[in-house]
């Protein structure tokens, strides 16, 4: 007797349960609670003639959110569920009609996003266009600048130096820039302007050959023209 209460017991409960839900639903259809039947629809599942209340609730149901979604112009939306709503009744004229104005606004919609996404195109292409301007502009005017201390330089060299070999080695080897001086000029000069005049030089052949600044610091030497011998180097200067 326990057993058969504790097994009547539950689908007792399970049948009531069924059977206020599905009170419930034809409640909610009477006050077109259409949202309210349709979640409790699925869950009631097969139960007595609601099959027949099935295709009701389901139209209205995806009528009525389709109808709050175009009225707040999400138009994709409102269209898929007017598509919906269709699998239950194709044959009403006014969900038709529907579906035709959702149609017209989606395309509307999608010519309106696909212009922005031309319009987002062309100002990412202009953007581009305009920093490659810029980009050449400040290269040409570091070019410019470069040319103008290059030939501040270049006036200098001429004037204190006999004449300059600039020898590459290549293979990633620092190269040799030899300035010839006559030294009675050289031994003239006080140690400061040496050292700038040294310095004039590393800057020279940084220039004009085109080396970093640590190779052609080591690579510059002042050399006596006479007979080749140091005057100067990165480390010391006579």
């Amino acid at each position: 007797l326990i057993l058969s209460v504790a097994i009547i017991m539950p689908i007792t409960k399970g049948i009531i349960y069924k059977k206020n839900l599905y009170n419930e639903i034809i409640s909610d259809v009477d006050s077109k609670n259409w949202e309210s039947a349709k979640s409790k629809l699925d869950e009631l599942g097969d139960y007595k003639n609601i099959s027949e209340y099935s295709s009701s609730i389901n139209y209205n149901y995806y009528i009525s959110k389709a109808d709050e979604q175009y009225k707040n112009k999400d138009y994709k939306n409102a269209l898929l569920n007017y598509e919906n709503a269709s699998n239950y009744n194709d044959k009403d004229s006014d969900l038709k009609n529907k579906i035709t104005n959702a149609e017209r606004e989606v395309k509307k919609l999608e010519i309106q996003e696909r212009k922005a996404q031309e319009l987002a195109q062309r100002k990412r292409e202009q953007e581009r266009k305009q920093a490659e301007a810029r980009r050449l502009q400040a290269q040409r005017e570091q070019q410019q600048a470069r040319n103008r201390e290059l030939a501040d330089l270049q006036r200098i060299v001429d004037r204190a130096f006999v004449n300059v070999s600039i020898r590459e080695f290549g293979g990633g080897m620092p190269g040799v820039y030899e300035f010839y001086v006559y030294p009675q000029a050289w031994n003239s000069l006080t140690y400061n302007d040496k050292l700038n005049t040294l310095i004039a030089c590393r800057k020279y052949v940084e220039l004009k050959a085109r080396v970093s600044a640590h190779d052609a610091e080591i690579g510059t030497r002042v050399v006596n023209v006479y007979d080749n011998s140091e005057l100067a180097n990165y480390a010391s200067i006579k």
